[in-house]
Formats: structure tokens, sequence, C-alpha cells
């Protein structure tokens, strides 16, 4: 039998216009803006599914960010963490590809002109004011994803070699 599967968010999402597989949906709330924001009580729609699926720190749809003081919006439950981290912003400026550039920055040690190496995307998966953020008790996982070409296959790599082996990647 398919797993039953809901995605939803305790901040905002774009909602999915692409057919879903069979057993999963999209739940949120219409906002004027055209987004799903989060329902009353997320963590009842445990009872409906198989995985529930929070998305609780966007990046504007850039492909690295570091999380700001009311970031992420983990509720009590959440069991497991998934940090993504897009490999197409290796190489260029963290101004240009960061979402909150000068949060990344000061966690690195950076300025915005500087680019963006493998290593620092590293180091912002690893950090307790970076992806940990929130983290504690909980799994963490960690997923490389926009690794289409050989250069982002790289990247992936470098990052992958410096996680720890209790992060699945």
């Amino acid at each position: 039998q398919d797993a039953r599967v809901i995605v939803t968010t305790t901040t905002h999402i774009l909602p999915v216009t692409a057919p879903l597989p069979p057993g999963m949906r999209v739940v949120g709330v219409p906002l004027p803006n055209g987004k799903l924001g989060p329902v009353e009580h997320p963590e009842r729609l445990r009872r409906e599914c198989d995985f529930l699926f929070l998305e609780s720190d966007g990046s504007r749809g850039l492909p690295v960010k570091a999380p700001a003081d009311h970031e992420p919006a983990l509720l009590p439950e959440t069991e497991l963490v998934i940090a993504v981290q897009g490999m197409t912003a290796f190489g260029k400026p963290i101004s240009a590809v960061c979402h909150r550039p000068e949060r990344v920055c000061a966690l690195l040690g950076k300025k915005p002109e500087d680019v963006l190496r493998p290593a620092d995307g590293a180091a912002l998966l690893l950090s307790s004011q970076g992806q940990q953020k929130g983290v504690e008790h909980r799994r963490y996982a960690v997923v490389l994803n926009q690794a289409d070409g050989d250069a982002e296959k790289g990247y992936a790599l470098e990052i992958a070699a410096c996680l720890p082996e209790d992060v699945s990647c």
C-alpha cells in the first residue's frame, strides 16, 4: 500500500500546480498573495498520514540561507529536521545566492562579495546558528539539491565529505 503523505507549512509556501503522486496532498490556508499559510493545528494532521512534512524555514527561492532569530518555526513534535542546500550557489558571491546574506556573512566571517565555497556550505549545515538551529535532540539530515551539472555534483561531494557520519546526506 502507498504511504499517505501530507505536506504543509508553519510559515507559507507556494501551492503545488503539478500532479502529485498517489497518496500525497498539500494542505494550507489560502492567503491573499496566492500562497498557502499554516493550518491552525498542523500536529493534528499526523493522524491522517504516514508522513507529515512541514516546511518551516524558506529561503525566498535562493539556494542557501542562514536563519533569522525567529527561525526555524519547528513544532515541538518535530522528530526529524531536513536541511536543504542548493549546489548552484557555490562559486558565486554570497550576496547573489544567499537569503539573509548578512547572517551568512556573520556566521562565516565573510563579506557579501566573497565567493561561497563548499566548505562554507558545510559550515552552515553544521552550525547551531545555521541549518542546525533548533535541531537539539532531533534527528538531522541534509539534502544537497540542484546538482545537475558536473561542477554542482563536485560541490555536493565536497560538502558531504565534511559532514559527520551521524548526518544522513
